[in-house]
């Protein structure tokens, strides 16, 4: 509105009425600049965020090792623009309806999910306080209901229990009874065996420490647990579990092959204040041959005497790394080596990334049809003879033309090259690249391994480091059993909750029964 101050009205009136369609006009124009200037936050943090996914595929594997940012510290700065993102889109959506436009991002809004089936049903009934009908008066009559759904939870909570044993006497000889009742994890200690399992849970499958959850239980549940009583109970309940463990062992070293792997732990030196590498062992059963298991063990170093010791008695295969401790294995004509691809294939993509190399992407891409031909038979579900059959009529030929041209490229290339090292990784070690062709139960990679290994480095990063050599063994007795419960698709807690309450009373030469591909829970 343009205003004439050569004729301005003198009514008063007027004057207000001005004032008023400017003071309107004005707070019109205020709200749609904060509109755009909250639209324009919106997608610059939209741009953020694809710009930090594009970071984390590029990996940044090339800077100096002090700025390298690791794949966690990108996903929780991820969270945080997530919800910045969400945060603005609401306000964006509110000014919209407000205004009649459409919301921002609408037409891609994702359909509401419906709440499991599973979970149990809480009913809450609204009705309404006047029933006349607003239009006209009259009384409005029940034609039906409409049900809404809604995920909501209940925080956990703390409880008492109270076992009240009934006593009787005899009159004639005066001799007291008392009921007996059920044998607890730690006789005449506090914590039921559902309390236990949450600590075990939450420090070796949600890897929180026992200092934070000594701090959760105080702040949020008003229950005072001293860091020093959660880890007695630890070491108790780890000393009634270790049996269990132990008997996986032989179960494991029955299956006809073994997937292995290792990753440092830092442990403390007493009396020093500071740290060295102890080392946690995987041996794992992918499933393909036996039910699916995984034992690991701690070793203070990284000698070879740990897996020389732990597979003594193997008979079969082991995919592993290029680690020389196992090669006094190897040798015995017992264990047959099988290589990784995936470990092969990852030095070449380092160098490719490096320098773009042609022979280095060649390469990737004869790998790559191997992997081709692994995807076509995971995607079909084939048996054991199926994939031996398809990979000797297919992935043969293609390693018959790749070895000939890895010997013929180690011929012209410096000996000190990376690429020179990648090459000859493979080739000295060819047969046991190319074993995996001839048994279908085998496996191209690795991988099944460093999938296991992976929980260990979540849970290194939040508890630091093992207290002692019993820590990381501790550690071994208890990440074995919650991660073959994930297996074996096992709920964890339930599965510590259950053998905690009977394992006491359980006969040891039938601890088989407890091991958690073998459990069934009491009823």
């Amino acid at each position: 509105m343009r205003i004439d101050l050569n004729n301005l009205p003198t009514d008063i009136t007027l004057l207000q009425r001005l004032v008023r369609d400017l003071t309107d006009e004005v707070q019109i124009k205020r709200q749609t600049v904060d509109a755009q200037q909250n639209e324009l936050k919106y997608h610059s943090l939209k741009i953020e965020k694809l710009e930090i996914e594009l970071a984390r595929l590029r990996g940044y594997r090339f800077g100096q090792s002090s700025e390298k940012i690791s794949a966690d510290q990108l996903s929780l700065w991820q969270n945080d623009i997530e919800e910045d993102i969400a945060e603005r889109q609401s306000e964006l959506d509110t000014h919209k309806s407000s205004t009649n436009d459409t919301p921002l991002e609408a037409k891609q809004a994702p359909k509401r999910q419906r709440p499991p089936e599973h979970l149990p049903r809480e009913t809450q009934e609204h009705d309404l306080t006047d029933c006349d009908c607003p239009s006209c008066g009259q009384a409005l009559h029940k034609i039906g209901e409409e049900t809404i759904e809604q995920l909501d939870y209940r925080p956990a909570s703390f409880f008492v229990r109270r076992h009240v044993k009934s006593k009787y006497a005899c009159r004639h000889c005066e001799n007291v009874t008392t009921a007996p009742m059920p044998s607890q994890p730690i006789e005449k200690g506090l914590p039921g065996a559902g309390l236990l399992a949450q600590v075990l849970t939450s420090k070796y499958c949600d890897h929180l420490p026992l200092y934070r959850q000594a701090n959760i239980y105080q702040q949020r549940h008003d229950v005072t647990l001293n860091r020093s009583t959660l880890c007695d109970w630890v070491g108790r309940s780890v000393w009634l579990l270790h049996p269990i463990v132990a008997a996986m062992r032989p179960d494991l070293l029955k299956q006809p092959k073994l997937h292995t792997d290792d990753t440092p732990v830092p442990v403390l030196s007493p009396g020093r204040g500071k740290t060295r590498q102890g080392r946690l062992w995987v041996y794992l059963s992918d499933g393909n041959t036996g039910p699916p298991s995984v034992v690991y063990d701690y070793t203070p170093t990284r000698s070879q005497k740990g897996p020389l010791a732990w597979l003594a008695d193997y008979e079969g295969y082991l995919q592993a790394d290029a680690y020389p401790g196992y090669d006094a294995l190897y040798k015995t004509g017992h264990v047959h080596e099988v290589a990784c691809w995936a470990h092969a294939r990852r030095q070449f993509t380092d160098i490719e990334k490096a320098g773009g190399s042609p022979l280095a992407r060649e390469a990737l891409l004869t790998i790559g049809k191997l992997y081709d031909i692994e995807r076509m038979l995971r995607e079909q579900n084939a048996n054991i003879d199926t994939i031996q059959q398809v990979r000797q009529a297919q992935s043969v030929p293609i390693l018959a033309e790749f070895k000939p041209w890895l010997d013929q490229q180690l011929l012209r290339l410096s000996n000190k090259s990376h690429l020179t090292k990648a090459m000859a990784y493979i080739a000295k070690r060819w047969v046991s690249f190319t074993r995996y062709t001839d048994d279908g139960r085998l496996s191209i990679d690795n991988n099944a391994a460093e999938r296991a290994i992976r929980p260990l480095a979540l849970g290194r990063k939040n508890w630091m480091f093992a207290g002692s050599d019993l820590g990381g063994q501790r550690a071994a007795t208890l990440y074995s059993l919650v991660e073959t419960c994930k297996l074996n698709n096992i709920n964890p807690f339930h599965y510590l909750q259950d053998v905690l309450s009977r394992i006491a009373d359980h006969p040891s030469h039938q601890i088989e029964e407890l091991i958690p591909y073998n459990w069934q829970p009491l009823k």
